[in-house]
């Protein structure tokens, strides 16, 4: 990935009716970078993607591609190209001409025309499926037309509006991991939407987290799921338990913080935490479901007693749940595959302690 404003998108907005989708978002994108915008539907990330592409003008700001203003072209001035998760895929067009046909539309001479056919076919590994048509394609081959279609133009930027969104579970996963690997091969900035946080994390190289029409946090997948700066990105992004909490002191680099769920936490300051502690202020602990461990004996460090409700299998890992006094909602806890000492699973009914190493625990804004 290469550095630099390669998108700008400054101050834009995007009101249908009385809703404002898009409100006053800025964001920048480097060239040849794979960037996501992620959040729930009706976040405003696919109005966002159509405003690049040209299919949507902002009411309010400006977007620039590559140092050119672009706010006002229509879509087949700009350097981009668009994949649906509809796939379009023409009917009546076996596959090297459905790849062909922008260039075709553009009068891109025949042979020249023929020899990016031929290469966009090798690129997606579709070598010998020129001339079939769309009904004898799998719903992978189909995505893979449709990217071929789009890149074959060769545009700066490839938009992707939720492509493996009609794709079973097993097929998406591959897929994923075969279009980062074409992004990479291609170097040129893929702008993708996605609501699914793992398929996000997975192939991004940075992520925006929208909500309700604006950006909650830009960051990379390691700091968004390590570090959110919110109630609202650490929830959205994999599971999360939420615990209030109180500032009780601060010395030596350590925020001693009272909670009536975990009781006396010793958290360590970062740079990644709140920012700023104060005495007395409300904070939101935080930690992850797979930070935690279960034991029936006591262990050495900070740890809670709960009582297991649920447990449930699933094949690489165990989720349960426990009611732990002074928390509003069950405590999550994951485990690959856990065994406790005795050999024996945990039951759900058993008194069982909670631990966690301070260094799991993440602080945020109180709600």
């Amino acid at each position: 990935m290469e550095s630099g404003d390669f998108i700008r998108i400054e101050a834009v907005s995007k009101r249908y009716g009385a809703t404002l989708a898009v409100d006053q978002v800025s964001l920048s994108i480097g060239r040849g970078e794979f960037f996501s915008l992620l959040g729930p539907s009706g976040c405003g990330k696919t109005t966002l993607l159509r405003m690049i592409g040209g299919f949507t003008l902002p009411d309010e700001g400006s977007i620039l591609l590559d140092g050119e203003d672009v706010t006002e072209l229509p879509p087949n001035k700009r350097p981009t190209n668009m994949v649906f998760q509809s796939y379009a895929i023409f009917p009546h067009l076996n596959v090297r001409d459905n790849i062909g046909y922008g260039l075709r539309s553009e009068g891109v001479a025949p042979a020249e025309r023929d020899a990016r056919v031929a290469e966009a076919l090798a690129m997606i590994k579709l070598e010998n499926y020129g001339e079939r048509r769309a009904h004898q394609l799998s719903g992978g081959e189909r995505q893979r037309v449709a990217l071929a279609r789009a890149l074959v133009k060769r545009p700066k930027v490839l938009l992707l509006d939720e492509p493996l969104g009609a794709l079973d579970k097993r097929l998406r996963e591959a897929m994923q991991i075969e279009l980062r690997e074409l992004q990479r091969e291609v170097g040129i900035s893929f702008v993708f939407v996605t609501h699914d946080q793992e398929e996000a994390l997975s192939m991004s190289d940075r992520i925006a987290v929208m909500e309700k029409g604006r950006i909650l946090q830009i960051a990379d997948p390691k700091t968004l799921y390590e570090a959110p700066n919110s109630r609202a990105v650490a929830g959205f992004i994999g599971t999360m338990n939420f615990f209030d909490g109180r500032v009780a002191a601060i010395a030596n680099g350590t925020l001693r913080i009272d909670t009536p769920a975990l009781g006396t936490l010793e958290v360590p300051l970062r740079a990644s935490g709140v920012g700023s502690y104060d005495l007395g202020k409300p904070v939101l602990v935080a930690i992850r479901p797979e930070k935690l461990s279960l034991s029936r004996e006591a262990p050495s460090g900070p740890s809670v007693r709960g009582r297991l409700t649920a447990a449930a299998y699933l094949g690489d890992r165990q989720q349960f749940q426990l009611a732990v006094e002074g928390s509003r909602v069950p405590v999550a806890v994951a485990a690959q595959n856990a065994r406790p000492e005795s050999g024996a699973p945990f039951a759900p009914g058993e008194n069982l302690h909670v631990s966690w190493s301070p260094e799991a625990l993440v602080l945020l804004p109180p709600d």
